[in-house]
């Protein structure tokens, strides 16, 4: 069983209650975590804290805190601390001490506050010693766990990543967090929020201004020496509210309210924890292009990663285009104790085999992957069916669709499981009387469908071209073209257009399919066999507001189809080939 020393932050006691001090929310979380994962736990800090672990050990107290630094506004002026006084010394004694009584071979030493104990560690050099989490240069421990690989790289420069030779001990492992205390809402208030140290290099004074100029509310949650460290003058602004210090519940509610939040940070941000906690509430964030935030801000889907302020107002007023769902299934993925637990356990494991003298070469008989490791980055879609599922999770199953070609609703048709197991609603567009009637039969169980028996065009009557039902099959006709129509025949390889027949069948426009139906879908698809180009141009005449779109392009020219991803994109849109379709998303 691995081991663990957890040595807590020496001038607070380990609670909730610190929510100004980002290490001791960290010491509360990484307990829990790697108990969770089964490992042996005894945690070491000041008489009331309250920590999940296998053992407390009591090594400093409330009473010497204040009569070191007295009883004062901690809540809002932030936590005083020296690591030359008496707390610390205090601390750093009586650790020593403690684990001297407790310590086993192989067993592992963390120093969440970094330097200031290294003391506990030269005295007991017999053990591993790591610092978990790192985020500043002046690290120690011959073992380092960053929280980016932005970081680790900045500090560290590539001569120094590796210990030793055939010894890369050095690694990025992010923060865990408990999925259960955070409060998931999708109906935003309207106000912009910042937390943690209101301070200038924060970048306050950036958030202040976007709000100013959009109008809209500021708040800020945390600890603040006053508006002059924040660059906002002598008084806070008619717009910025400050809340001072925020205690759980109150942080939880102003998470989950805010539009979005702020975290315009103008250092090298080690890793943010706030816009995780932001983002497994459903809010999406505005941030820099720049340290941690590069790995776990996904731009455009969790929020936008701005470098000029003309960017981030834009954010700002775009920030509603972000889904809180996105938001939530990202973090709550990447940054659950399970996934980040895995990720130190084999980490731990390592450095054991290390000292027992296997290291490098050290074998683990029961390896099959390595995706405990797999980089926490935002990763495209590669087939439309993923982009459904990934949609479809986002929207709780319920999608709202415009299919125009729809054939028999079956027949060459990704959409029909997603409508018969979920709480799909939408139109569907099919020109040929026999097609529909079979269509409507198709879809006879469900409800909320509305079925629109005509072609797309600006003309009441069209004439179709299609190969006749009693045909398919025959002189070399292949199977895919039943149900088949189009009206440009030469769009289609020749030995199929000599079998068409003409049909005339009813027209309508985008237009008149809008007025009759409504134009707000979640989901577009386009099939019409040659007639594609000319129907984007009539929904991109009309707004293209969906948050998906399909559009076959197998029968266009080359330049067509690389017109119409353009304009996609320059709408704000990703976009990818899926074999005959363009396929554009933006969520």
């Amino acid at each position: 069983m691995i081991r663990l020393h957890v040595l807590s932050i020496p001038h607070t006691a380990s609670t909730k209650e610190y929510t100004v001090c980002a290490f001791t929310q960290k010491v509360i979380n990484f307990c829990k975590m790697y108990k969770d994962m089964g490992m042996h736990v005894i945690h070491y800090g000041r008489e009331d804290s309250d920590v999940i672990c296998d053992e407390h050990v009591t090594v400093t107290t409330r009473a010497l805190n204040e009569k070191v630094y007295g009883i004062y506004d901690w809540k809002n002026q932030g936590l005083k601390y020296n690591q030359e006084d008496e707390v610390f010394k205090t601390f750093n004694e009586n650790c020593i001490k403690e684990i001297g009584k407790r310590k086993q071979p192989h067993d592992i030493i963390l120093c969440f506050f970094g330097i200031a104990q290294k003391p506990v560690c030269d005295a007991h050099s017999d053990l591993l010693c790591v610092e978990p989490s790192i985020g500043y240069p002046s690290s120690f421990a011959p073992y380092k766990v960053y929280e980016s690989y932005a970081v680790m790289h900045g500090l560290q420069g590539p001569d120094k990543v590796a210990n030793a030779e055939y010894k890369f001990y050095d690694v990025a492992i992010p923060s865990g967090f408990d999925l259960n205390e955070f409060e998931y809402n999708e109906k935003k208030e309207d106000y912009f929020l910042m937390c943690g140290r209101m301070v200038w290099s924060k970048g306050v004074d950036i958030a202040a201004q976007v709000c100013e100029q959009l109008g809209v509310k500021l708040v800020l949650a945390g600890t603040s020496f006053g508006p002059n460290d924040c660059n906002l003058g002598d008084t806070w602004p008619a717009h910025v509210e400050y809340v001072g210090y925020a205690d759980v519940e109150k942080r939880k509610k102003l998470m989950a309210g805010a539009k979005g939040l702020f975290c315009p940070t103008i250092y090298n941000e080690p890793f943010g924890y706030v816009a995780i906690e932001a983002m497994l509430s459903g809010t999406p964030v505005i941030t820099v292009d720049w340290g941690a935030f590069t790995e776990t801000v996904q731009h455009g889907v969790t929020g936008f990663r701005c470098r000029t302020f003309e960017q981030f107002v834009w954010a700002a007023k775009n920030i509603d285009t972000i889904s809180p769902r996105a938001c939530r299934e990202w973090a709550e993925n990447n940054y659950n104790f399970n996934k980040i637990g895995s990720m130190y356990k084999e980490y731990f494991e390592s450095i054991i085999n290390l000292s027992k003298g296997t290291g490098w070469y050290a074998k683990n008989d029961t390896r099959s992957e390595l995706e405990w490791l797999t980089k926490t980055q935002p990763t495209q879609p590669k087939t439309f069916k993923e982009i459904l599922n990934q949609y479809n999770r986002i929207k709780d199953g319920k999608v709202h669709f415009l299919q125009i070609g729809a054939m028999d609703g079956v027949k060459h048709d990704d959409l029909y499981p997603y409508v018969m197991s979920y709480d799909w609603t939408g139109v569907l567009v099919e020109p040929l009387p026999d097609m529909f009637e079979k269509l409507v039969e198709n879809y006879t169980l469900k409800d909320g469908l509305k079925f629109e028996n005509s072609a797309i065009a600006n003309t009441e009557t069209v004439t179709m071209y299609r190969v006749p039902t009693e045909k398919i099959g025959t002189n070399g006709i292949p199977d895919w073209v039943e149900g088949c129509s189009t009206m440009m025949p030469k769009a289609h390889l020749e030995d199929v257009v000599s079998h068409m027949v003409e049909q005339e069948v009813k027209g309508i426009s985008i237009a008149g399919l809008y007025k009759k139906y409504g134009n707000k879908f979640d989901f577009v698809q386009v099939d019409t066999e040659g007639y594609d180009y000319d129907i984007f141009l009539q929904l991109m005449q009309d707004g293209l507001t969906a948050d998906i779109y399909k559009i076959e392009i197998a029968h266009i020219t080359y330049t067509k189809a690389v017109w119409m991803r353009w304009v996609l994109e320059n709408n704000g849109y990703k976009t990818f080939i899926d074999e005959y379709d363009l396929i554009a998303y933006r969520f």
